[in-house]
């Protein structure tokens, strides 16, 4: 037995949440399904057991050019602050060169980050939408137009009609994990194969600390490193100062990666103590997030794509197809900031502009 919908948003991260939040207040009927059991996408804010935090293991910045992730935070209710920048910062160039100091670059534009975390926006975003609407543990495999519907069924069997179909994942995913019928036209299959995944490539490490204590040393928290296992750290306490950490990049070919977790948190630790100092050694607590092993964020086939390759807000990406029934929506299909938070809110909201101009609703 099916499932009738309007409109079919399949998954629950920033994209996705936010065509859903601009659709809100229309006749239409709205379903969106999560492969995740949480919502969040590549958003994701953690704490520590004691509560300490939150810290960002996903997306995290805002610029102040960026103006349709600032817009939304501020009509959510979600305060935005200037990331901690301020001081020296350090330059690790390998084993055989003392650990350097230098003065911060002058910056063209402020990063700022989310007051709770950049998780709170699609937590935010999801209290403003109908209850049950959201289902998670739902990974699509199938789409198939029926006429004037699009057929959807998960791995788990459960089926689902639409008039409209809008897929947020990333290109990649949605090419290899998703199959179609009709076939995807060939420059198309392109396209999505040769766009390479936000985040995909990333593993992001974050170290809590008692205090912030290379701020004492007038240091921003930023380091640079050419030895790793991480290329490059910043300061990521909270807004309050309540509570000091450490993130970092972990260089993408690092054997690191292959390590057991403790192993990896240690060589953290030491590379920190190395760059930071012997305040490093003791951290309250470390988090840790590989995105090329989160199996709904990125395939193996991506690690082929040579870096620099990708067109973020390729033309194919932004031309629904299956009679204008099926829509890609997600940041790296965004011509404006693709790969960052404001191109995936400018993504759900174009998107939900288009469904509005196809249905002759009115947003509210």
């Amino acid at each position: 037995m099916s499932h009738s919908t309007d409109i079919l948003i399949i998954g629950a991260g920033v994209t996705g949440l936010t065509t859903a939040y601009h659709l809100r207040h229309t006749d239409l009927d709205i379903t969106i399904l999560e492969a995740r059991e949480r919502i969040g996408g590549r958003t994701l804010s953690v704490r520590t057991q004691a509560g300490a935090g939150p810290f960002d293991l996903g997306a995290a910045w805002a610029w102040s050019n960026h103006p349709y992730v600032r817009r939304l935070a501020e009509e959510l209710g979600i305060n935005i602050f200037l990331e901690f920048e301020t001081g020296d910062h350090i330059i690790d160039a390998g084993p055989l060169v003392p650990i350097q100091r230098a003065p911060a670059p002058d910056n063209e534009h402020y990063t700022y980050r989310f007051e709770g975390g950049a998780q709170l926006i699609c937590d935010h975003l999801s209290a403003c939408l109908p209850e049950n609407i959201i289902r998670l543990n739902h990974p699509v495999q199938t789409i198939h137009q029926q006429g004037d519907f699009i057929a959807v069924a998960t791995r788990a069997g459960h089926r689902f009609q639409a008039r409209y179909v809008i897929v947020t994942l990333p290109p990649q995913l949605a090419l290899h994990a998703l199959a179609y019928e009709p076939a995807l036209p060939d420059p198309l299959q392109q396209a999505m194969g040769g766009t390479q995944t936000w985040m995909g490539h990333a593993m992001k490490v974050v170290l809590s600390y008692q205090r912030p204590f290379w701020r004492d040393h007038g240091l921003s928290g930023i380091g640079v490193s050419f030895e790793g296992p991480v290329f490059r750290f910043h300061d990521a306490t909270t807004a309050d100062h309540t509570h000091a950490a450490l993130f970092g990049w972990v260089a993408e070919n690092h054997p690191v990666h292959t390590d057991a977790r403790a192993d990896r948190e240690a060589a953290m630790v030491s590379q920190l103590v190395r760059m930071f100092g012997a305040e490093a050694e003791k951290p309250k607590a470390y988090f840790e997030c590989d995105w090329t092993c989160e199996s709904y964020t990125t395939v193996p086939e991506e690690g082929g794509l040579p870096p620099g390759a990708t067109m973020y807000g390729h033309p194919l990406l932004q031309t629904p197809i299956m009679d204008g029934r099926l829509l890609w929506a997600g940041t790296e299909t965004s011509p404006i900031h693709g790969g960052y938070l404001d191109g995936a809110v400018y993504s759900g909201e174009q998107t939900a502009r288009k469904i509005l101009a196809e249905t002759g609703q009115q947003s509210g």
